[in-house]
């Protein structure tokens, strides 16, 4: 039919539009890479050990993704990386920071070696 004027558009519209004008802001990614040593340690099963119930306790805590990612078969040295998600950067550093302390102060037979955040825009 053509003149024919558009009638009300639905509700489900409204609210995508208004969500769009929310979101122009995009979400924060935030990398954490941590060095741990294990000075005490004198075979891969007690390094894994160790690591495992450490990962497994952070990533409950702190609901954040956690997992060894470097030097795997060295059974002094860890390198753990994890994330987190959220839409301002300072939440982000500041969960990241938090489980860098708690990785750091949790165990006695783990050390912190060195940790480098970064955290960026999502697309």
């Amino acid at each position: 039919m053509a003149g024919a004027t558009p009638g009300p558009q639905p509700y489900y519209f409204e609210r995508e539009r208004r969500n769009r004008r929310k979101s122009e802001e995009p979400m924060k990614i935030g990398v954490c890479v941590v060095k741990l040593r294990f000075p005490g340690n004198g075979s891969l099963k007690g390094k894994r050990r160790i690591l495992k119930s450490l990962l497994a306790r952070a990533s409950n805590k702190f609901n954040i993704s956690i997992a060894e990612v470097e030097d795997q078969e060295l059974w002094q040295v860890s390198t753990v990386g994890f994330s987190c998600v959220g839409n301002e950067a300072f939440f982000v550093n500041q969960v990241l920071t938090t489980v860098v302390s708690f990785l750091e102060r949790s165990r006695e037979d783990a050390e912190l070696l060195d940790y480098e955040i970064e955290i960026m825009d999502a697309l």
